[in-house]
């Protein structure tokens, strides 16, 4: 009979298919049921799609001879990564399911190939979903799949479109103002993070900070700020040594902090 074609991570369930593969599912059962915080929760995302060769009508909940289409991505045994779904993209028409909140791709011109992916707009929404549920943040598996190359082969990245999504999402402040907590949360994010030379530190703009200050794992302070407190600063960190740094936004009564890593 063959496999049914679905999604590899909804954010919320399909048409069809079993209710407790999705997102959303998933981090209920661990808050509700398991009892795990939301903020000891990482949401995964995944940067690479999952194929699937058709034997006759080619789309969602079709049913396909459950083989995975490495003739059309022979690169990754037909797992391809985001930056080889883009590069394959002509040969696919782009759908989205309202109800999964997803994207997927079927054949054009007679080819039987299904393949479930993520791409800017439902990474979005992904990052979004940790912000509102309160989640620790997300984990990218992984990276390399945003590299998009200048020309296939050339080595050299042109855009990293997920990650850019992600971060939009992250450190905004649109965002970290419509999602801050009815407590004046500052919204402490930095990104990247690890970092190298550079790194932004964000926060929700209507929270009043009074200082801002970024500490080694030796206590000892390499950058130090009282004024423009304004939601978003960008560091040069090219002459800090390699290690772990701890991040703090403050205002009267109130303090935020994260850890960041210094690669």
């Amino acid at each position: 009979m063959g496999s049914v074609t679905n999604h590899n991570a909804p954010i919320y369930k399909p048409h069809e298919g079993n209710a407790a593969y999705n997102i959303h599912a998933s981090i209920s059962q661990l808050i509700e049921i398991y009892k795990v915080p939301s903020d000891k929760i990482t949401l995964g995302l995944a940067f690479y799609g999952r194929s699937v060769t058709m034997n006759n009508n080619d789309g969602l909940h079709s049913r396909s001879n459950g083989l995975a289409d490495a003739l059309t991505f022979p690169e990754e045994k037909g797992t391809p990564s985001y930056y080889n779904i883009v590069s394959k993209s002509k040969l696919f028409n782009r759908n989205w399911d309202e109800s999964a909140q997803v994207p997927y791709l079927t054949g054009k011109n007679g080819l039987l190939s299904f393949v479930s992916f993520d791409d800017p707009e439902s990474i979005t929404l992904k990052a979004i979903y940790a912000l509102e549920n309160n989640l620790k943040g997300v984990v990218i598996w992984d990276i390399s799949g945003d590299y998009i190359e200048t020309f296939p082969g050339s080595g050299l990245i042109s855009e990293t479109p997920l990650c850019d999504a992600i971060k939009k999402a992250f450190c905004d402040s649109q965002f970290l103002v419509k999602h801050a907590n009815d407590d004046n949360d500052p919204g402490l994010m930095a990104f990247p993070n690890p970092f190298r030379s550079e790194i932004e530190i964000s926060w929700n703009s209507e929270f009043i900070a009074s200082e801002l200050k970024v500490v080694n794992g030796a206590g000892q302070v390499v950058f130090q700020t009282f004024s423009n407190l304004f939601g978003d600063l960008k560091l040069n960190t090219s002459e800090w040594t390699p290690g772990i740094y701890f991040i703090s936004l403050t205002a009267p009564g109130k303090a935020n902090l994260v850890k960041v890593l210094k690669l």
